[in-house]
């Protein structure tokens, strides 16, 4: 007898019809069907199949129902394998958005990443109460530039930024940055929660983890950790829609200037 463990994609759920029509008639290809039972984890279904065709192409068909919204849906695993031969599986991937169910990469300089983690969202005005300066110091922040976006190159693969560093707020592992031109990537799809603009300038924070030693320079990462912040010109700042978010920009970068993090 086969197992053919099929994990559910998160916030979707299994159509009972179909499953019950799997289980029924003379030549039912599976003989029962159990959910979430201690051969797999939450969220699995657990086929019983009679036979298996190691030369002809067999086929299993039910629809998946969608029931939660969920930020970035990640890839889930089936795994076919005998009953009393568990040790002998072969696994395989699948996503309704993707033929084969492969894991995001981005692969900036023939360095690759994972890049299956929620996207960075850039702070609008709405977000009144933002703390930056903890977030500045929490740990695992490597740095806190001023930065201004020169050039935006945004392909179906990978979205790749050139950007002027204007000023250190918090220096990182990336030394001497200061006047010089960098490169920040991320995965396309995470291109309008970031909405990076050419010719403007930002308050980017980021992670140690989302740093990429590439041969010749450094490499950013935007993931999920990285804050992103509109910084508005001295001509915007002396408009009220811009002015708490100035004045605090303003007070939170100078006292992390001037006094650093608290040990």
């Amino acid at each position: 007898m086969s197992i053919l463990d099929i994990t559910l994609l998160t916030g979707f759920i299994a159509d009972e019809e179909d499953l019950k029509k799997l289980t029924s008639g003379k030549d039912r290809p599976i003989q029962k069907i159990e959910m979430d039972k201690q051969l797999s984890d939450k969220g699995s279904l657990i086929l019983y199949l009679n036979k298996v065709s190691h030369k002809l192409s067999d086929r299993v068909v039910f629809r998946i129902h969608k029931m939660n919204r969920v930020g970035l849906l990640q890839p889930a695993a089936i795994t076919l394998y005998e009953y009393y031969s568990m040790e002998n599986r072969c696994t395989k991937f699948y996503h309704p958005e993707k033929k084969d169910g492969a894991l995001n990469r981005i692969c900036p300089e023939d360095v690759c990443r994972c890049a299956e983690e929620n996207c960075s969202h850039q702070k609008k005005q709405k977000d009144v109460d933002l703390d930056r300066v903890n977030t500045a110091c929490e740990a695992g922040m490597d740095y806190v530039y001023k930065a201004k976006v020169v050039r935006a190159d945004l392909t179906p693969t990978i979205d790749r930024f050139i950007i002027l560093v204007e000023d250190v707020i918090k220096e990182g592992t990336d030394t001497k940055v200061k006047g010089k031109e960098c490169i920040f990537v991320a995965h396309p799809y995470c291109r309008k929660p970031i909405d990076l603009e050419e010719g403007k300038t930002y308050l980017i924070m980021g992670k140690s983890d989302d740093l990429i030693k590439g041969e010749e320079r450094m490499l950013y990462m935007l993931g999920e950790g990285t804050w992103i912040e509109y910084w508005p010109s001295e001509e915007e700042c002396q408009q009220t829609h811009f002015r708490k978010t100035c004045l605090g920009i303003s007070e939170d970068t100078e006292e992390l200037l001037n006094y650093g993090c608290p040990n």
